[in-house]
């Protein structure tokens, strides 16, 4: 493998996690275990089919976990899809030095797992659509008072340009995409505005792409998962689903739900859709994540579709 940026710091066997659970919470001593996960921060393991533990991989991911810990059970109940509210919140031990947490099992897969149809999504669209708007309805004054962070990763800093153009030529080195993709990418990247400023600053997720959307047996989506990235900052951040996840002619739906972008925010919401989708196409290959490969690839050609 040679994604050695993916590498985890600490890393868990389901059954070291099974101690460490059963150490702070005796009453789920003995439940079985099994492994459910893994991403860049963290680590997430099934207990007793019912409780999905995470765990970080690496010191970054505390703060994020940190952050999930104190602002989920504020927000929840005022939010149409379900969300992960952690219940069982670990302290550091000996054996593990970082916190941890349990929250109760969302039902359904995650939409990069079950590779919805154009129907599918386009059923998503207005729910979607509505979760993001109660989600930047929060007042952001409330979601600080909760623990929500600001932007400490920058995250449409001016030199993402030069970043993405240089994940993007890694990636085309094996041919895909094709050089006249590559330009069209290139092209949305000059597109952003230098001096870009949010009209705004809201609670947002932060990390909303197919991994971490949560679907029913209808390829629908019914749940939102893993908010390590929630902070308070530029909702063309979330926004960016509509052009990653949603096909073109599902986008109507979504703003009809949510309310039409500027030209200038959906433009931003384009190129972090193509950034995240870059990303994610490094990650899966080196990885070996076939399916968000797949995912990140088509994320990627419609970033720039109109």
């Amino acid at each position: 493998m040679t994604g050695s940026p993916w590498i985890a710091e600490r890393s868990l066997s389901p059954d070291e996690a099974g101690a460490l659970v059963a150490d702070r919470f005796p009453e789920l001593a003995g439940a079985a275990v099994r492994a459910f996960g893994e991403g860049w921060d963290n680590s997430a393991f099934l207990v007793d089919e019912t409780w999905v533990f995470r765990f970080p991989r690496r010191e970054v991911a505390v703060g994020l976990l940190k952050s999930e810990i104190a602002v989920l059970p504020a927000i929840a109940g005022a939010l149409s899809l379900a969300i992960p509210v952690p219940e069982w919140v670990g302290e550091p031990t000996a054996g593990f030095p970082w916190p941890f947490a349990g929250y109760r099992l969302i039902p359904g897969t995650t939409a990069c797992a079950a590779a919805p149809d154009p129907e599918s999504r386009a059923r998503s669209a207005p729910l979607l659509g509505r979760f993001l708007r109660e989600l930047h309805g929060i007042p952001a004054a409330a979601a600080r008072d909760a623990g929500a962070p600001p932007d400490r990763f920058e995250r449409l800093h001016p030199d993402r340009r030069r970043r993405f153009a240089e994940d993007l030529a890694r990636l085309a080195e094996s041919g895909d995409p094709s050089p006249g993709e590559v330009s069209a990418h290139r092209a949305l990247a000059e597109a952003v505005p230098p001096d870009w400023r949010p009209g705004a600053v809201t609670l947002v997720h932060g990390d909303l792409y197919s991994r971490h959307l949560v679907v029913d047996a209808g390829a629908v989506v019914t749940g939102v998962i893993d908010w390590g990235d929630l902070h308070l900052g530029d909702p063309a951040i979330d926004l960016s689903v509509a052009f990653g996840f949603l096909p073109p002619e599902a986008r109507p739906a979504f703003w009809s739900e949510y309310g039409e972008p500027s030209p200038a925010t959906a433009t931003v919401a384009r190129f972090h859709a193509a950034c995240h989708a870059v990303k994610e196409l490094l990650y899966a290959r080196d990885v070996g994540d076939r399916a968000l490969y797949r995912e990140a690839r088509t994320s990627l050609d419609r970033s720039v579709e109109p």
